[in-house]
């Protein structure tokens, strides 16, 4: 999973992108906003997992029309 925080008409969002270049995530707008993942990250793989899962049935987009931010990536099979 790699996420990206991106920032559309100065609103913040997260996205989680897919190999292809595609992405699909949520903006602070969005009921589901999981945030900006601090506590999905703190708490370990599994709330991660659920977080993405999250914003992969937000919408697909094009990172290329709106602000991006950090991205990260999660690391598989890393204990907590």
């Amino acid at each position: 999973m790699r996420s990206a925080f991106f920032r559309e008409e100065g609103i913040d969002g997260v996205a989680d992108v897919h190999n292809t270049g595609t992405a699909a995530g949520l903006s602070a707008r969005d009921q589901n906003y999981p945030g900006k993942l601090d506590t999905p990250i703190e708490s370990g793989l599994a709330a991660l997992s659920s977080a993405a899962e999250v914003l992969g049935g937000g919408r697909t987009g094009d990172l290329s029309a709106v602000e991006i931010g950090a991205q990260i990536s999660a690391i598989k099979g890393r204990a907590k």
